[in-house]
């Protein structure tokens, strides 16, 4: 009778929580705001951040996963992290904008490492945040940003932007990528001028915004909810936000 009573009151609690957190305003969400044609990506909570993509782009899906990245642990399965992400095309390229948390307990790996091979790599301050970005190839069983639109096969060529701010608990992703053939993979590490092109056009792709308190407050009033994402490989998601680190892990 007792057990049987525990487990009413536990049902009963579980209940009272999820109705309370999907009745509360969320933190993380999709806004139409007045220089950007299509919803951008924000978050409320810290960091606050607004993605900016350029106005050629256009949203093609959005959506949260919940998420099994490896990490420094005998029991990987006891990690988990969330990610919020808005995809963007403007017909020669697209655009990833990402906000990747890790749970409690737990932080991302530094901002140098990276989940791929990079062929590229740059570390400097934006608007006074240290700014981290890499170009890498991701190859068509790597790729997790494939839909039903996209040619079987396809491989990409990827230039990440990542800052690591909040103790890195938190990334802010924005990721432009372009389509490349394998054979052209394989020496598009020598071709200088072509990878100074396209860090170019990655950069000219979106901005990264830190709104202030004003800003803040409108974007709360009229944030919509993100819906859980079934699209994308939740396994390719879980390499691609890369690995945690316990908080309390040697640096």
């Amino acid at each position: 009778m007792k057990i049987v009573l525990i487990l009413v009151i536990l049902a009963i609690g579980g209940y009272m929580f999820a109705k309370y957190a999907m009745t509360q305003p969320p933190m993380q969400g999709l806004v139409q705001t007045s220089t950007a044609d299509a919803p951008v990506l924000v978050s409320l909570a810290r960091p606050a951040v607004v993605f900016e993509p350029a106005r050629d782009m256009r949203l093609e899906a959005a959506g949260w996963r919940t998420l099994t990245p490896t990490g420094r642990v005998a029991d990987n399965g006891s990690l988990s992290a969330r990610v919020w992400f808005a995809v963007y095309g403007n017909g020669t390229g697209r655009l990833v904008t990402a906000l990747a948390e890790a749970d409690t307990q737990w932080e991302w790996e530094a901002g140098q490492h990276c989940p791929y091979h990079v062929i590229w790599k740059s570390e400097g301050f934006y608007k006074d945040k240290v700014l981290f970005e890499q170009i890498f190839v991701l190859d068509a069983e790597s790729e997790p940003f494939v839909d039903a639109a996209a040619k079987p096969g396809q491989w990409s060529l990827v230039c990440r932007a990542k800052m690591m701010p909040f103790f890195r608990k938190m990334q802010v992703i924005g990721e432009y990528r372009e389509p490349i053939s394998p054979e052209e993979a394989r020496t598009v590490d020598m071709d200088a001028a072509r990878l100074r092109a396209f860090e170019g056009r990655a950069r000219a792709s979106f901005e990264i915004l830190f709104p202030d308190k004003e800003a803040m407050k409108r974007f709360g009033e009229r944030l919509q909810r993100m819906e859980a994402d079934t699209l994308f490989s939740r396994k390719r998601l879980s390499r691609w936000v890369g690995q945690l680190q316990h908080e309390n892990a040697q640096r």
